[in-house]
């Protein structure tokens, strides 16, 4: 499982990056506007979060069986705003071969693409 320190991390510096703003940061400022977190009996899981600064995440995961081998898959995006009110997103998905960033997902765009949507269906 070298894949979890990766995600950890990965979601450590989402959630802890502090917005760029032409003022000093004031985390009283920023407020928790959305919060979920489930966890199922066969092991998956989903949570998320929305922060009054426009930060935002989803994530879901498990174990799947592939090719006859147990593996864990992970799927999520995150995104926050620039300064000039710009929204940047990022999708990614993990598995056995590492951490992927999905292509044609940037500024203003929602995620998308093929292995985003064969593994979320495949994720529930």
């Amino acid at each position: 499982m070298r894949l979890v320190p990766l995600l950890l991390w990965c979601i450590a510096s989402v959630v802890f990056a502090a917005p760029v703003t032409n003022k000093p940061y004031n985390p009283d400022n920023v407020q928790l506007v959305k919060y979920e977190n489930e966890i199922f009996e066969d092991g998956k899981y989903r949570y998320g979060f929305e922060l009054s600064d426009g930060t935002k995440q989803k994530q879901k995961g498990g174990l799947q069986n592939l090719d006859n081998k147990v593996i864990y898959i992970v799927s999520g995006t995150f995104s926050w705003v620039a300064p000039d009110g710009v929204e940047y997103k990022v999708a990614y998905y993990a598995d056995d071969t590492g951490y992927h960033i999905l292509p044609n997902v940037g500024i203003k765009k929602s995620f998308s693409g093929a292995p985003y949507d064969i593994l979320a269906s495949s994720l529930g």
